[in-house]
């Protein structure tokens, strides 16, 4: 075997240990344990996270300011989703993590452009 002649690289399968059950979703999230179940709490690059709760419910998270909040604005979700199945979790956290720049962070990069450093 060369440089040249390397065997094709194959993915490896999805995992399904609890440490990455959402395939396709960069981000980590944080583990919160509740009586009866567990709260996940995503947070992504472009400002936005999302909450699971019990694996089944789901909401779009504004994690710009300090501790995230409900963010019933996006495109995403207007509100707090009920009875989702795994699949539709993971779409609904690919999407969010997708999201365009949050404004807020946008208005702070141009601040920083406007900067004399």
């Amino acid at each position: 075997m060369t440089l040249l002649h390397a065997p094709l690289y194959t993915a490896p399968p999805p995992s399904s240990s609890p440490e990455a059950p959402f395939w396709g979703v960069l981000a980590q999230p944080e583990r919160h344990l509740l009586p009866g179940g567990e709260l996940l709490v995503f947070r992504f690059g472009n400002g936005y996270g999302a909450a699971l709760n019990h694996g089944d419910e789901f909401c779009v998270l504004d994690c710009t300011d300090g501790e995230p909040q409900p963010a019933f604005y996006t495109p995403v979700a207007s509100g707090i989703l009920e009875g989702l199945d795994p699949a539709t979790v993971t779409l609904l956290l690919t999407q969010t993590e997708a999201l365009p720049r949050h404004p807020r962070l946008i208005l702070a990069d141009e601040a920083l452009l406007q900067e004399a450093f």
